[in-house]
């Protein structure tokens, strides 16, 4: 979760678009935190309550995502804790791997290039412009929306350039072999594992999107008619998709759909489509929300075709794993201020 964080910290970066001069002008330095503010240390790297709430409030927003809700009960449980709980620790152990990313890139010496800083420079400064016209201005709305000041603002944002860089150059250094990347795929097929299907699709429901038995059997028998016409191997599939098929989605591109483990179809459609026990060529009829669906397996892809996405998941996980290892070297010892950290609330 925390990656998929920073990558989206990353895109607000690279979308920041005047104010701002000369490129070391943004390496401004964060707050001294004192006794009484900060709310953890990563080794001896305070994190201060205002990026402690920055991180909050992105852990806030994925758990109301989850709810699908702005109106979340804070008092449910999340993994045997409350959800106001569970929000707090994971900002937590979000902001942490973050300063834990920073301290490695310091220590590796990445820093930005001219070019890099000229490209972070030219995106803080549209966006600040875009925010107010005076830099008082500018900083009161950050200040408002994150409690960051100005500078602090910019370094933070500085600091993620920085941590993108390290996290990429690491990547970038990973090697490996097709008999590693296939031990991979064969440990994660169902991860994997993607199809393209093609469907039929019949509706159970009339013109005003209302559903009645004799619509249904309707939908069905003409699902099994038409599930004889597939069969054939002479039919041409598409051509009877665009006769047929009542799924406007699909009409024009011959009923297909990639499918994958995903969960972006109705179940029945997942269901089908996942099992791997079918073959190209495999046909049948499966009953949704939506009506009967004539399902025709049109092409299993194989470990080649989906070389370059495994390889991107392998390194992934590599990275994660070499993050893990991190969390757990004494130098980045993560001592939390309790009277700062139990005094914060959610929301």
């Amino acid at each position: 979760m925390y990656r998929k964080f920073v990558n989206a910290l990353v895109i607000i970066a690279l979308v920041l678009t005047s104010l701002v001069p000369a490129a070391n002008t943004f390496a401004a330095t964060t707050k001294t935190t004192t006794t009484d503010t900060y709310v953890a240390k990563v080794g001896t790297d305070k994190i201060s309550k205002e990026e402690y709430n920055f991180f909050l409030r992105d852990a806030i927003s994925m758990i109301q995502s989850y709810y699908g809700s702005y109106n979340v009960d804070w008092n449910a449980k999340i993994n045997n804790m409350t959800a106001s709980e569970y929000a707090k620790k994971l900002a937590l152990d979000n902001i942490v791997d973050f300063k834990i990313q920073l301290a490695k890139a310091k220590a590796a010496k990445i820093t930005l290039t001219k070019e890099e800083a000229d490209e972070f420079n030219a995106n803080m400064s549209s966006y600040l412009n875009a925010l107010a016209s005076t830099s008082a201005e500018q900083e009161k709305i950050i200040k408002n929306e994150t409690g960051f000041t100005l500078n602090q603002f910019i370094s933070f944002y500085n600091n993620a350039y920085i941590v993108r860089k390290f996290a990429s150059q690491t990547q970038n250094n990973y090697k490996c072999t097709d008999a590693e990347l296939k031990k991979f795929y064969n440990s994660n097929k169902d991860k994997f594992y993607k199809v393209i299907v093609g469907h039929i699709l019949f509706l159970n429901t009339d013109e005003y999107n209302q559903y009645s038995p004799e619509k249904d059997a309707e939908a069905r028998k003409k699902a099994e008619d038409t599930l004889m016409k597939v069969n054939d191997p002479n039919t041409n599939f598409p051509a009877l998709v665009k006769e047929l098929s009542e799924d406007p989605g699909s009409k024009e591109t011959g009923g297909k759909y990639t499918v994958m483990n995903n969960n972006q179809f109705v179940p029945e459609f997942q269901d089908w489509a996942m099992d791997t026990s079918k073959k190209v060529g495999d046909t049948g009829i499966i009953k949704t929300s939506y009506g009967y669906h004539v399902m025709k397996l049109m092409k299993i892809y194989s470990f080649t075709q989906l070389k370059d996405e495994i390889k991107s998941s392998y390194i992934t996980q590599k990275y994660d794993d070499d993050l893990s290892t991190w969390r757990k070297d004494k130098n980045y010892k993560v001592v939390k201020n309790d009277s700062v950290f139990n005094a914060i609330k959610v929301p």
